[in-house]
């Protein structure tokens, strides 16, 4: 069995996909069936709504390889769109892709219906071209089986061919997950190491500072919109993507005496150094470094479960790395973009597409300024003059779809939201 084939599998085995299948032939009192590219067989046998001429024909060798080629012609038609064909017996079959990523794995395929009410010189020229295939065939089943077949308009077939697209964009995505959860995988030992740790330290949260110094981390990743598995499945070529953006960035941090410890992930690399307190470079981030009253207020208070808070020293000297941290990303940034085939943009933002989907090399130092720059825009909403796009622009988001999904995360509600908060009048 091969990946895709079990990848198939497992979708047929789910639960998503079982009820689904259920709901689909109630209501529209036909089979269904999710089946690899190269399946050699009748795909709705044993099926609920299975047609009874189906499968009648399904059983007699001769029928049945009319059946199966009728399948290799759904195949072809079906590989990047949907395709509705009339079988050798003038029945109507839809199918459409499921796709990996830009891979077609698999079809979800239905049908086994008219969209005419066959005439009756039709039935017996179909009875007679069974007979042929199935010597000894009762032609009074064939007939019956044959009548009874369903009938519905072509409008409405093509509506339930509609259904099964946009449920393959839901197998899609059901797709990337299975194969990013087999990826990531882990041995049960680290699990239980997992499981020990959680319940036997009090400390979940590390910042990027502690007692003694500022950790600095430039977290460098390749990004696949489209297909979040491709990374995991293509090892060699998302790294090579980034050889030149990782170059540029040793090159310019080693311009300035840094050479950090160089960490290779599943999907990327993380450049990482720090900056002891109480040395000048420390007093000089925290020299520049602004922190708005808001963020004061949040620095001033306990932390669970040490009881600590963070000092005005440090809150300005991670706002000042913040600064930094955005120069360097920018630089790597500028540097680095006319060398490499793919976009790179600061964090993960959407691109467009190509051929292996929406890919980009995201430089991302969101764990730094992203606080800093919502407290700014938390400030500028109070003006009710200025609009949201332009807030998102000025406080240094590139789309407002981000801006919106950090702003939703730190602060816990839309930026809408908040603005109409601010202008309630006050209770009397």
């Amino acid at each position: 069995m091969n990946n895709n084939t079990a990848l198939l599998s497992t979708l047929t085995e789910s639960e998503m996909y079982r009820e689904y299948e259920r709901a689909f032939s109630a209501a529209t009192g036909l089979p269904l069936a999710l089946r690899p590219r190269d399946a050699w067989q009748a795909p709705f046998r044993g099926k609920a709504k299975e047609n009874s001429f189906c499968a009648m024909m399904a059983k007699k060798s001769a029928s049945c390889a009319a059946c199966l080629c009728m399948q290799e012609r759904m195949g072809e038609a079906a590989e990047n769109q949907a395709a509705v064909l009339k079988c050798h017996f003038g029945m109507m079959e839809a199918a459409v892709p499921v796709k990996l990523g830009s891979e077609t794995i698999g079809y979800l395929s239905t049908g086994q219906v008219f969209t005419q009410m066959p005439t009756g010189r039709q039935v017996e020229k179909v009875v007679k071209a069974v007979r042929k295939l199935v010597p000894g065939v009762a032609p009074k089943a064939v007939r019956e089986a044959y009548r009874n077949t369903r009938v519905m308009p072509r409008m409405q077939f093509l509506a339930i061919t509609r259904l099964l697209q946009i449920f393959a964009g839901h197998l899609a995505i059901k797709s990337n997950q299975v194969v990013l959860a087999r990826a990531n995988a882990e041995p049960v030992a680290v699990v239980r190491a997992k499981a020990f740790i959680r319940e036997n330290l009090q400390e979940d949260n590390r910042s990027l500072w502690d007692r003694e110094s500022l950790i600095c981390h430039l977290d460098l990743e390749y990004v696949n919109f489209d297909n979040p598995a491709y990374p995991f499945l293509n090892e060699e070529r998302i790294f090579a993507l980034q050889e030149p953006v990782v170059d540029t960035a040793e090159k310019l941090l080693a311009s300035y005496g840094i050479h950090p410890l160089k960490l290779m992930t599943g999907r990327g690399y993380h450049l990482v150094w720090r900056i002891g307190r109480g040395s000048k470079a420390f007093d000089d981030l925290a020299a520049f470094g602004h922190v708005s009253p808001s963020l004061k207020r949040l620095y001033a208070t306990e932390l669970a479960p040490t009881g600590e808070h963070v000092t005005p020293g440090l809150g300005a000297a991670f706002a000042g790395l913040g600064m930094v941290m955005e120069f360097v990303a920018h630089g790597v940034k500028s540097r680095a973009a006319p060398r490499c085939e793919v976009p790179v943009e600061l964090g993960a933002i959407e691109t467009g597409g190509g051929p292996q989907g929406r890919e980009m090399i995201s430089v991302d130092i969101t764990e730094y300024v992203s606080r800093l720059r919502i407290e700014r825009a938390r400030e500028r909403l109070a003006n009710p003059n200025v609009r949201i796009s332009e807030i998102a622009c000025e406080v240094g988001f590139q789309s407002l779809t981000h801006f919106n999904r950090v702003f939703r995360k730190i602060v816990g509600e839309a930026p809408t939201t908040f603005r109409e908060k601010l202008s309630l009048p006050l209770a009397a």
